[in-house]
Order: structure tokens, then C-alpha cells, then sequence
């Protein structure tokens, strides 16, 4: 799914991150602790170690992406204070007794009430019945795969046609951004091995793996760009192309968000892409896509139009600082140039002062990522993709437009000379491609469908005419 600017805790939690300064921390504080963050209706376990010389981990059951070393851990009288400086992660707890925390998280500007205890708590897992269950009529197996230039394994499934043979062909998944394992895991839903499962059935293989730095995969996510992702991804496509088992069949990308912009960076002018299926994939600039997804989010949770509008506005101003300014140190210089002289008292103070403002704002805009993302053009990928491609959107999706970002893609295509093209819009689908009512985020776990089934006959009903 999209970065954006008020970027959700659980989607950054596994970005690497310094070990934390040394202090020293009472024996009887030090330990395990475990709290519920109650995000948006949506329960996210969280689990702390502390260590008696002042370092620390912090893990999510609910998010699969291993543990992130706390990068201060800080005891000043009665209050604890712990976080991670580069994804701008902190909490601040009252010591209520050597069993009980009582504290605040907060995170680019949003705070969020939690209690961590001794015990793990216990919290109703929502199960969601499009999850695979063995025994399975289909074989997978484990590969780990190098991309040499990079210096990073790529560790994933490939997963087996139904009646797989040497012409069976072979999808490789992509996920979203934001550090996600092979199975695409967002709020409990698996939407890639739910995708991976279904073309399965329909007697086409596929390979899904974790991101760099992720779940198996080697390498540093966090200072990456969609850049790096598409040399990932050609790296898969290589040992494919030459491996003897599968160098015969077709090979296709599918693409979920910055998937799918992925997908059309690898796909442009590269014969050995036989096919390209893009879900919410972008087709206007990362600029654009920022200002309706800010603005579209904001009222699908609640805003006024004429408020989300302004803070979409807010927004967009410091953006544009950070594509001009092409130095990242003048960027913030200038951001919090801005800042004093534009932002309102009251989001300065809710951000804790104006130096943590700057920093909130600096890392959601000025990092390598972002910086790629709001000045590339994926169009200018899709006019030089000449395979058959079938776009996907939801009519609700909050974070890629659909008629903005499909019209582009068609367009594209259509400068490409390209023939082999579907562009389609699923009524009443969210990002995600579940059936919503008005795709908001906050709906995304509450939602039992992972990905509807309309979706999925889409992808393999076309796949499987080509």
C-alpha cells in the first residue's frame, strides 16, 4: 500500500534502525512488556524487551517483520521514555508499578493511549476465511534468490500450477510499499498467498517473496528506493529466465500500489516480460498521487472537505520544498523555514515544539524514498510497455485514484502502441480490493474479505486468455 504522510505504526515498524545509546535501567523495570495499540478500531499486539544497560527491542506479533532494536531507553524518576528516532516513534509511560505502565505513543502527530503489563494481553484475532488452509491440491517449495548488484537475497515461495507443466506460467508478486513479508501482510489479511493460492487452482504458479531487509530477504529496507525494488525484481526474472526448469515459460509481474509501479519500471522496453497485471498501481507522478490520497483519506475518515483541503494543501507546500531543494540537508533547512513562519501554533505544539516538528515532517518527505516517489513519472515507464497489461482499481480506493491513475495508464499504453491492454474499474473496491462501502483505512481490518472474489477471477480469468 501508498506511504503517506501520517504513515500508520504498523506499516514502519521493521524499518532498521541504531541500537540505543547506553543508560542504565533498574532490574526490576527491565524485561518483557506487552500492550494492545488500538489502531483505528483494529487491535495490534506489541510486545518490549528491556535491557538493564538501557537498550531495548520492540516486536508485533501482528506484523511479521522480526524485531527493531529501541533506539533510547531512558528513566527519568517516575517516567519511562523509549523510542525509535527514524520512523519518529516514541512513548512516554508513567511508572505505576514494576507490573504496570500507563503511557502515551506518539507518531508523526497522532498519539495513541496504551498500558503495557507483565502478561501478554489477550485480544480477539478477527479470522479471516480466505486464508489458506492445508492440506493444499498444489505444490510450493522455499527459494532464496541473489541479486548480485545489490549484494541482497530475496527469500520467497514459489508455488506450483495445479497441472503444472513447462508452459505453466509464472507471476511474480510485488508488493506495496511501506517493509512487507511475501504474503503482503496488512491488518491480518494475506492478500498474496490468498492471490497466490487462487492462481494456484486456476493452474498458474507464482513466486512471492519478502522485501530487502524483510521477514528472510536480506538487506537494508529502509534505505531504499522503488529503484532498488525494480533491481530486485529483475534479479528474480533473471534466474528464472535462466534457470533450465522454467526458462521456457511465460514470466508475469503483478504489482499491488508501488508494486505496480514497479512492475512497469521493470516492463518497459524488457522483452522478457511476457505480461503485467497492475492492482492500484499509480499512472500519474508521485506528487499528484500524494495530494488526492491526502485529501481523500482525510474525508473518508471523517474530515470536512474544506479542512482536508487545507492540511492537504499544508502538506503538498512542504512537499514541494523537498522536490526543489535537491540537497536533503537544505530541504530541512527549508522545511523548518515553513514551519515557523506557516504552520499553526497548535499543530507545533501537538508535535512537541517546533524541533520535532521539523523532524515528524523531515522524515515522512525528505527521505530517499519519498524524494524518488513525489518526483518519478510512472508514465513514462507504461508508454515503453509493450506486453499485455491489465490495470485494476477500486472505484473507493482512497490512496490510488482510480479514474486518475487508470486514464493515465491507458494513455501510456496507448503512446506504447500497445494493443494487448484492460483497464477496469471494480465498483465499490478500496485499495486493498475488498468490497467497501467508503475505503477508508479504518475499515481495511474490519473487513472478513481479504480480496474479493470478482478480483481474483479478473486476474486469472485474463491471465489464463492470453
Amino acid at each position: 500500500m501508498m506511504r503517506v504522510l501520517y504513515v500508520f505504526l504498523l506499516l514502519f515498524f521493521f524499518a532498521k534502525v541504531q541500537q540505543a545509546q547506553e543508560s542504565q535501567l533498574p532490574e526490576n523495570l527491565s524485561g518483557n512488556w506487552f500492550g494492545v495499540l488500538d489502531l483505528s478500531g483494529t487491535p495490534i499486539r506489541l510486545e518490549f524487551t528491556f535491557n538493564t544497560d538501557g537498550t531495548g527491542v520492540m516486536r508485533s506479533p501482528d506484523q511479521q517483520g522480526g524485531e527493531t532494536a529501541l533506539s533510547y531507553l531512558e528513566l527519568d524518576q517516575n517516567t519511562l521514555k523509549f523510542g525509535i528516532e527514524r520512523i519518529d516513534f516514541g512513548l512516554e509511560a508513567t511508572i505505576i508499578s514494576t507490573e504496570l505502565l500507563t503511557g502515551m505513543i506518539s507518531q508523526y502527530g497522532m498519539k495513541y493511549n496504551i498500558e503495557l503489563t507483565r502478561t501478554p494481553q489477550e485480544v480477539f484475532v478477527k479470522s479471516f476465511p480466505q486464508t489458506p488452509k492445508a492440506p493444499f491440491p498444489y505444490s510450493s517449495t522455499a527459494l532464496s534468490i541473489k541479486n548480485s548488484q545489490a549484494n541482497v537475497s530475496l527469500a520467497g515461495t514459489l508455488t506450483f500450477g495445479l497441472k503444472d507443466n513447462k508452459n505453466t506460467p509464472i507471476v511474480i508478486m510485488i508488493t506495496g510499499s511501506g517493509p512487507q513479508n511475501r504474503n503482503e501482510e496488512i491488518m491480518g489479511h494475506q492478500a498474496f498467498w490468498v492471490i497466490a493460492d487462487h492462481l494456484a487452482r486456476q493452474n498458474i504458479a507464482s513466486f512471492r517473496f519478502d522485501d530487502r531487509g524483510v521477514g528472510e530477504s536480506s538487506g537494508n529496507f529502509s534505505i531504499a528506493t522503488s529503484e532498488d525494488f525494480a533491481s530486485d525484481v529483475k534479479s528474480i526474472v533473471a534466474y528464472f529466465k535462466n534457470s533450465e526448469a522454467y526458462a521456457d515459460r511465460p514470466i508475469g509481474l503483478l504489482g499491488h500500489s508501488e508494486g505496480g509501479l514497479v512492475a512497469a519500471m521493470v516492463a518497459a522496453g524488457n522483452p522478457e516480460i511476457d505480461f503485467v497485471v497492475s492492482l492500484a498501481g499509480p499512472g500519474i507522478d508521485g506528487m499528484k498521487i500524494l495530494e488526492k490520497q491526502n485529501k481523500a483519506m482525510m474525508i473518508a475518515e471523517g474530515m470536512s472537505e474544506e479542512s482536508a483541503q487545507k492540511q492537504a494543501d499544508f502538506v503538498m507546500s512542504m512537499a514541494k520544498i523537498v522536490v526543489q531543494e535537491k540537497d536533503s540537508i537544505a530541504a530541512r533547512n527549508a522545511l523548518k523555514t515553513y514551519l515557523e513562519l506557516h504552520a499553526e501554533p497548535g499543530v507545533i505544539m501537538n508535535l512537541g515544539g517546533i524541533d520535532q516538528a521539523v523532524n515528524t515532517y523531515n522524515s515522512a518527505l525528505n527521505s530517499s524514498w519519498m524524494r524518488f516517489f513525489l518526483s518519478h513519472d510512472p508514465a513514462e515507464d507504461w508508454k515503453k510497455v509493450t506486453c499485455p497489461v491489465l490495470a485494476l482499481n477500486g472505484t473507493v480506493d482512497t490512496q490510488v485514484e482510480a479514474a486518475a491513475n487508470l486514464n493515465a495508464i491507458e494513455f501510456a499504453l496507448r503512446r506504447a502502441g500497445n494493443k494487448q491492454y484492460k483497464v477496469v474499474a471494480l465498483k465499490q473496491h478500496n485499495h486493498l480490493f475488498q468490497p467497501s462501502l467508503t475505503g477508508a483505512l479504518s475499515e481495511y481490518g474490519k473487513i472478513e474479505i481479504t480480496i474479493s472474489d470478482l478480483s481474483l477471477e479478473s486476474i486469472s480469468t485474463w491471465i489464463n486468455q492470453l
